[in-house]
């Protein structure tokens, strides 16, 4: 089942529309600010990262010819070619080249931070040091909202058999690093 987003669902903007022109909330920015930027259209993306037109034409008219001029996708368009665009020039084919840049490179990386939603998990996360160890050690995860982790923490190392601990101790890193949720093994 395919879904459409918002902004799948917003009309094109009338040629010649300048921002100004629009009632507030559907402005770009103001849109993005209220519903986030999955709202957005790609026209109205586009016309954040340029900010402004030229003499005689808005910025919302030099989003669409450029998304136009493009079939292979904007993305795909070299410095040179962005910059001999009327409105575009050197220094917003430059910022454009490295906003899509950026996207390709953050487009592959995975989160480097570990989600503990299962014990087994939590036990994968533990040290192969501290499970061979012949002492306790108290061990703290700090957790984001996301159940991923923000900070581990050696709270105690105890005797063969017992670990002596303050809960202060454990709840104090929690405050520090705005932590959503505490695991303790």
């Amino acid at each position: 089942m395919n879904h459409l987003s918002c902004a799948e669902y917003a009309p094109p903007l009338r040629p010649g529309i300048l921002l100004r022109d629009l009632h507030p909330v559907e402005r770009p920015r103001e849109k993005l600010a209220s519903s986030g930027p999955e709202a957005l259209s790609d026209q109205e993306l586009l016309a954040l990262v340029l900010r402004t037109g030229y003499a005689g034409r808005g910025v919302m008219d030099l989003s669409a010819s450029l998304l136009e001029g493009f079939p292979a996708g904007l993305g795909a368009a070299g410095y040179e070619a962005l910059r001999r665009v009327k409105g575009v020039g050197a220094s917003r084919a430059a910022a454009l080249v490295a906003a899509f840049e950026l996207a390709r490179r953050f487009s592959g990386r995975q989160d480097p931070r570990p989600v503990l939603d299962s014990p087994v998990r939590v036990l994968q996360a533990v040290p192969e040091a501290v499970r061979a160890g012949r002492k306790e050690h108290l061990l703290a995860f700090y957790l984001n909202a996301r159940s991923q982790l923000v900070h581990q923490e050696t709270v105690s190392i105890g005797t063969l058999s017992a670990s002596l601990v303050h809960p202060r101790e454990v709840y104090s890193p929690a405050v520090s690093h705005s932590a959503a949720g505490v695991i303790v093994v």
